[in-house]
Parts: C-alpha cells; structure tokens; sequence
C-alpha cells in the first residue's frame, strides 16, 4: 500500500492529473467486468434484484412509529414554512 501511496502522492506533487488518474486506475480499478450478481447476468433481473433488496433493507418495521414520525416531519415542516 505504502508504494501506491508514494506514487499517488508523486503524481500529485507534480500536479500531473492525467498520471495521477493513470496511477490511480492501474493500482485501484479491476479490468474485469462483472458478468453475474446473484446467479443472473441479464440487466433487467439484476435491476429488479437490487430494488427488491433495497426495498426490503429500508422499508417501514414499525407502522405507528412511521406514523408519528410522518406527523412530526409535517408539523416540522410546517412551521419552517411559517419563518420568515
């Protein structure tokens, strides 16, 4: 690590962009592609996977708490509106 540091750092020093993202892309950036996510490489299918487990990781356990939350974000609103 501390060798990609030092020529990040070099690139940097000499304020030479175009190698500093050169350095950058041939120590960080992976050459293959990723052909699969979950068992599908069709677009459409792993589209639908990642909104299905986004969807599922943020939605609502607790409706009365969702609820007094909604409420309070209103009234919070509302008042902020009212500021001048």
């Amino acid at each position: 690590m501390e060798n990609y540091a030092n020529d990040l750092h070099d690139c940097l020093s000499r304020k030479d962009g175009p190698e500093f993202w050169n350095c950058w892309k041939s120590k960080f950036e992976s050459r293959e592609d990723c052909v699969q996510v979950d068992g599908s490489a069709d677009d459409g299918k792993i589209a639908d996977k990642f909104a299905d487990y986004f969807s599922k990781a943020y939605s609502c356990n607790n409706a009365s708490r969702a609820a007094d939350l909604h409420t309070d974000t209103c009234e919070l609103e509302t008042n902020t509106r009212a500021c001048p």
